[in-house]
């Protein structure tokens, strides 16, 4: 019995991250432009309250997770039909292709295959691409303490968002600027947690650390069916900060113009709000609602070539604490 080990397939860190508008016709739907196969696929219907939803080519078309839900995975064949080489193909469910509705997609590429992973404790499956900082894993939860989880980046990650598929579960979500022993659920606007999910363990360049589920987010329940999304950072692409508000004007450097912005008060209770430059800034999306897209928004930021600017108080607030993920479409 021989096992290679695994070596990522696609390191190319061109054409990695798009974000793409389109109405929608309730048949089949081809949406073009994207640049490249992605991987994972996060839709939002923009001009209703339909829910989001979350599809990756490690799960395959039918599976879907939706961020605004701490509800187990579904299957439905409707909603998406095939990851495409220019983009995707929708069927006719409504709410990710309406007749008329308008929507965004949110596209990264990983490694357009998987690989199997043994360099944790528990073995997973990864997609990934090492050259543009980006792995979808899959595992199977042991409950032991200090099991450990590859994720095929080699580097460490400063973000990771976790869903459990199996069972109705929060969204964890571990960001290197809140620290090893707090996080934050993606689909409720909660302010940080002490919590033990990630076993108070800093990831490494190859694995992350899970806990055995005795107190905070379980993410390692026995048998438990779980889904990562893994990004490290890379110069003029991809960034994973945080800032204080000040209330007047400031400027948080990414080194790069964004395309698109995620940010989440940490201090104290918020929406996750997203951005992009094809909406643009002052078009907001919440992450963890299901409502439609909140236009004209007083003080955003606005994307600039070394990062975001703010003017005044909005998404700034003088003693509030905020983390972001901001990606460049390249």
């Amino acid at each position: 019995w021989a096992v290679a080990k695994n070596v990522p397939s696609n390191t190319t860190l061109a054409n990695s991250f798009k974000a793409v508008t389109y109405t929608g016709n309730q048949s089949t739907n081809s949406i073009t432009g994207v640049g490249f196969k992605p991987d994972l696929i996060w839709l939002k219907e923009r001009s209703g309250t339909d829910r989001h939803v979350l599809i990756d080519s490690l799960r395959g078309e039918d599976s879907q997770i939706s961020s605004d839900s701490n509800a187990a995975e579904t299957t439905y064949a409707s909603n998406f039909d095939s990851f495409d080489t220019d983009g995707f193909t929708l069927g006719d469910a409504t709410e990710t292709n309406g007749n008329g509705e308008t929507y965004v997609g949110w596209c990264w590429k990983a490694g357009n295959t998987w690989q199997s992973n043994l360099d944790g404790t528990i073995a997973s499956t990864v997609n990934v691409n090492t050259a543009n900082g980006f792995s979808v894993v899959h595992w199977y939860g042991t409950q032991a303490a200090g099991a450990t989880v590859g994720h095929g980046l080699g580097a460490v990650p400063e973000m990771i968002i976790v869903k459990r598929l199996d069972y109705a579960e929060d969204w964890v979500v571990y960001h290197s600027s809140l620290g090893n022993t707090k996080t934050l659920n993606l689909n409720t606007t909660d302010a940080e947690v002490t919590d033990a999910a990630f076993n108070n363990t800093t990831p490494t360049s190859s694995v992350f650390t899970l806990s055995n589920c005795a107190s905070g987010s379980c993410i390692n329940s026995n048998s438990g069916n779980y889904i990562a999304y893994c990004w490290t950072p890379k110069s003029g692409y991809s960034k994973f900060g945080s800032y204080s508000g000040n209330n007047t004007g400031q400027t948080i450097t990414t080194g790069f113009q964004p395309d698109f912005l995620m940010l989440k008060k940490t201090n104290t209770s918020s929406e996750w709000w997203i951005m992009d430059s094809v909406r643009g800034t002052t078009n907001n999306l919440e992450a963890n609602t299901t409502d439609a897209e909140n236009t004209g928004i007083s003080g955003a930021p606005t994307f600039v070539s070394t990062g975001f600017n703010f003017s005044g108080s909005t998404f700034n607030e003088t003693g509030t604490d905020w983390i972001y993920m901001a990606f460049k479409m390249n």
